[in-house]
C-alpha cells in the first residue's frame, strides 16, 4: 500500500513541476523576437523581455537590451532607443552601477527630448533624480 502512495504521490509531484516550467508569457515574447517581422516589433518585445526577465536571470535580460539597443541603432527607432536607455539604466542601477544608469537616463532624456515626448523626459529626469537621491 505505502508503494502505490509513494508512486502516486511521485507522479504528481512530476505532473505539478512539468506545468510550472513553461512560462506562456515569456515564451510567446521570445517566439517574436526570434521570428521575421518589423523591427519595432522586436525592440519592443525584447524591452518588454527584460521587464520579465530582470529580476529572474539578468544576464538573459541584458542580452535582450544589447539586442533591443543594437535594432533600435540600426533602424533609427528613437523612441525605441529613448526606452532602451531607460531599462538599461534600471539594469545598471540594480547591479549598483550608478554612474552607468546616470550616463543610461540621460541618453534616454536626449532621445526623449529629440522625439518631443514629454512622458519619457519626466521619467528620465525622475530617475536621474532618484539616483542621485
Amino acid at each position: 500500500m505505502k508503494i502505490k502512495r509513494y508512486i502516486l504521490f511521485s507522479f504528481i509531484m512530476m505532473h505539478v513541476l512539468m506545468c510550472f516550467s513553461q512560462n506562456p508569457v515569456l515564451d510567446s515574447l521570445k517566439k517574436v523576437v526570434s521570428g521575421d517581422g518589423v523591427d519595432t516589433l522586436k525592440v519592443n518585445t525584447c524591452n518588454a523581455l527584460f521587464l520579465q526577465l530582470e529580476f529572474v536571470d539578468p544576464e538573459q535580460a541584458e542580452s535582450y537590451l544589447k539586442k533591443a539597443l543594437e535594432i533600435s541603432k540600426r533602424i533609427g527607432y528613437k523612441k525605441g532607443l529613448a526606452e532602451t536607455y531607460t531599462h538599461m539604466g534600471y539594469f545598471e542601477e540594480d547591479m549598483g552601477r550608478y554612474n552607468g544608469a546616470i550616463i543610461n537616463y540621460r541618453n534616454a532624456l536626449n532621445f526623449g527630448i529629440m522625439i518631443n515626448d514629454k512622458k519619457s523626459m519626466a521619467g528620465s529626469y525622475n530617475n536621474i533624480g532618484n539616483v542621485f537621491y
